[in-house]
């Protein structure tokens, strides 16, 4: 009788530990492509603005990235995805790969073809890109 028991607290408290040490499994969004910069929006009072220049992103396979300002290479590397805990399991990116904006690390998707890489401070701004659509022949 006291074995039952004993083997019931012990499964329960395995159950228990094993659900604790589950992590949700995070799928990283896909962001292979080629990317434009079409608007930003935040501030304290919800602007939005038009670009101020043409910025282009370009996404390899390994998360290796090219930025372009005006047809030039900003900025060439690799970038890796991470979560934030403190805000809900938000998707990161390390480093910025927004020109100029080395704070926008958040990345929000909205479909398979326009992410918004956001700062997340407390004027938010967010930088909108679109896919770049490939002409067909």
């Amino acid at each position: 009788m006291k074995t039952t028991k004993i083997l019931k607290w012990l499964s329960m408290l395995a159950v228990m530990f094993g659900f604790m040490s589950c992590d949700d499994d995070i799928v990283y969004p896909n962001l292979t492509g080629e990317w434009q910069w079409v608007k930003s929006s935040g501030g304290f009072f919800g602007e939005v603005k038009e670009p101020e220049y043409k910025s282009i992103i370009k996404i390899s396979e390994q998360n290796k990235y090219e930025t372009y300002v005006e047809d030039t290479l900003y900025a060439a590397g690799t970038f890796k995805f991470y979560t934030d805990d403190s805000h809900g399991n938000t998707v990161k990116i390390e480093p910025s790969i927004i020109p100029v904006r080395p704070d926008a690390k958040r990345i929000l998707t909205y479909g398979n073809d326009t992410i918004v890489f956001s700062e997340g401070c407390c004027d938010r701004w967010d930088f909108y890109y679109v896919r770049v659509q490939e002409e067909k022949q």
